[in-house]
Parts: structure tokens; sequence; C-alpha cells
């Protein structure tokens, strides 16, 4: 796909991770402004939270896990603990 048809895609996909990560950005061939782009690369750094009450147990926002499951079909990694996940976005697109 052209760059211009990503680009506005990946800015649409921050734009629903970003208020649940502390830094969201697009990487890439996004980032690179490719004239032809294969997939949309983003790179974040969830919020974490605590799930107890003395602080102990952390883990990444369940609106951040909503966010990822709502983008598309997972098709690779876990948005609950994994670093990578892979996702078919609902045109066929591999983010």
């Amino acid at each position: 796909m052209r760059y211009t048809h990503a680009n506005i895609i990946a800015i649409t996909v921050l734009e629903s991770l970003r208020p649940h990560c502390e830094v969201a950005n697009s990487a890439g061939s996004v980032r690179r402004q490719r004239y032809e782009v294969n997939d949309i690369e983003v790179c974040c750094l969830p919020k974490i939270v605590t799930v107890d009450l003395f602080n102990t147990e952390k883990q990444r926002s369940q609106a951040f896990i909503d966010a990822v499951n709502n983008l598309g079909n997972v098709v690779s990694g876990k948005p609950k603990e994994g670093r990578w996940v892979k996702i078919e976005l609902p045109a066929g697109i591999k983010l």
C-alpha cells in the first residue's frame, strides 16, 4: 500500500492506543516514509497499573489490552503479557 494510506491507518491506530500508553509512535516503513509500505509497525510502552493493595503485583492496564484486542484479529502474541503482538486489521492489513 502507499505511504499516505498506511500513515492514515497508523495515525488512527495510535490515536486509539495513546490514551493507554506512556509512549506510542509509528515505526518501520511508515516512520521512514517509504513510498511502498508492506505492513504497519507501532512501538508503544503501555501504562502499568498495580493490582493489589501493597503495590507488589503490576500488569498492563486492562484498557490497553481492550484497545489492542479491538483493533482487529490478534494473529500471534498476547496483549496482556507479550512483547510482540501481530494483528490483522479488518481490511487485511498487517499491524
